[in-house]
């Protein structure tokens, strides 16, 4: 995964937990980045 990917999965994981550690799940995140949630758990 490019490092630039990685930082918009970070931002996009921190904006929807509201910056305060609430859990984002996989559909939350696929949803947001308009991709399918197996793209999500990718390594």
């Amino acid at each position: 995964m490019q490092s630039e990917t990685i930082e918009n999965y970070l931002k996009t994981i921190y904006h929807l937990s509201g910056g305060n550690g609430t859990i984002v799940n996989n559909k939350q995140l696929a949803d947001k980045l308009n991709v399918i949630p197996a793209t999500v758990t990718e390594g």
